[in-house]
């Protein structure tokens, strides 16, 4: 008899994201289940607070232009669809081959996983099928326990950290020391590290995500001349929601979700758009809110106003209380509660700079982009 499946359903989540299990022991167990799996592929593990994911795809985009290897990449989290957290040779993973590995890991597996280990054991699982080369992968949160950190030390071509700053400190403590240590249990002896601290690079936070990407290629794959122009314009294509601009509308959006991306964030509008007058539109899940917008409310940016949203998830700061209690700390800005449902793509005079969770960049792109919000991807398996 068959059953149809929603991507959703093979990847429900039973724990609660705030009793999360400190542990390896799961992907351990899980990885058992398939005795025919073997990591027959180096890796480039990425760890950090920001820019990991620009990290990757900056990584990502100069081995598919200057090797022959056949490169995958695993990030997260997504921004339309969970297929695009795995990619081979720049192509998501198809849905119906997602949903396939799913369901022989819902199967196979007799213990309880949580959503990110399902969705590493599928991509590791896959480059493996797909005999990739080398895979990138992205940390989701921490890395001591992170699922990823299930690598062994000889499949580890290099281990990155970017920037670190104060996030998740529910579980991995309540410093930058303390998430330092966390972050840095991906290294192992005798494999290369990088690290985005030990370099003085120059530029915006995107040129630095960029330099240190390189730093990585030109050390340990191929010492060429990259062409800067060619890379950057190639994230552009393949990564939403980080940076992107939209000329036509007068319209920046990115997931800038924590204090520190808040303030990486306007060191660049500051570089590139100083002379604009800028509208704030921000969504937030449990972030520290107040300490974002501070960053943006104390710099040199043309704030015109600041309009709070509020986003369907359990765990989102609600727009009215985030917008009261924001007036009466700043009383010289213009705070205002909007919907989503009233964006519009008519051309705007003000800068409209759209950011904080990455639920609410989603939706936002799928309404100036009138196109559908987070498909429901529904795929019959026995």
């Amino acid at each position: 008899m068959q059953r149809s499946f929603s991507l959703d359903e093979l990847l429900q989540n039973d724990f609660d994201f705030k009793k999360i299990n400190p542990s390896l022991d799961n992907i351990k167990i899980a990885l058992e289940a398939f005795r025919d799996f073997r990591f027959d592929f180096q890796t480039i593990i990425i760890a950090g607070t920001n820019g990991k994911g620009s990290v990757a795809t900056f990584l990502e985009q100069m081995l598919l232009e200057y090797s022959d290897l056949k490169i995958a990449k695993f990030t997260s989290p997504h921004l339309f669809c969970v297929t695009e957290r795995i990619k081979v040779a720049n192509e998501n993973i198809n849905p119906q081959v997602l949903a396939d590995l799913l369901l022989e890991i819902k199967i196979k597996v007799t213990i309880t996983l949580s959503y990110f280990e399902k969705i590493t054991l599928a991509a590791l699982l896959y480059f493996q099928r797909q005999k990739v080369d080398l895979a990138i992968l992205e940390v989701g949160m921490g890395g001591r326990w992170d699922a990823v950190n299930i690598v062994p030390s000889e499949n580890r071509l290099a281990t990155v950290i970017t920037s670190i700053g104060l996030d998740h400190q529910e579980f991995l403590g309540d410093s930058v020391e303390k998430i330092r240590l966390e972050k840095e249990a991906i290294k192992r002896p005798g494999v290369s590290h990088f690290d985005f601290q030990d370099y003085f690079f120059e530029g915006d936070v995107l040129e630095k995500n960029f330099l240190l990407a390189q730093k990585v290629f030109h050390e340990k794959i191929f010492n060429v001349n990259v062409n800067r122009s060619k890379i950057f314009d190639r994230f552009y294509e393949v990564y939403a929601g980080r940076y992107q601009f939209e000329k036509d509308l007068n319209v920046f959006i990115d997931a800038a979700h924590n204090p520190q991306a808040a303030q990486e964030l306007v060191l660049y509008l500051e570089k590139n758009f100083k002379k604009q007058k800028i509208e704030l539109h921000v969504a937030f899940l449990d972030k520290d809110f107040q300490a974002f917008i501070n960053e943006f409310v104390t710099s040199g940016l043309q704030i015109e106003k600041i309009c709070f949203y509020d986003i369907d998830n359990s765990r989102a700061q609600k727009a009215q209380y985030m917008q009261e209690l924001c007036s009466k700390l700043h009383t010289k800005h213009d705070f205002q509660c909007q919907k989503i449902a009233n964006l519009d793509r008519s051309k705007n005079l003000n800068l409209k700079v759209f950011t904080g969770s990455i639920y609410f960049i989603e939706k936002v792109i799928a309404k100036i982009k009138g196109r559908a919000s987070k498909p429901v991807i529904s795929i019959s398996s026995l």
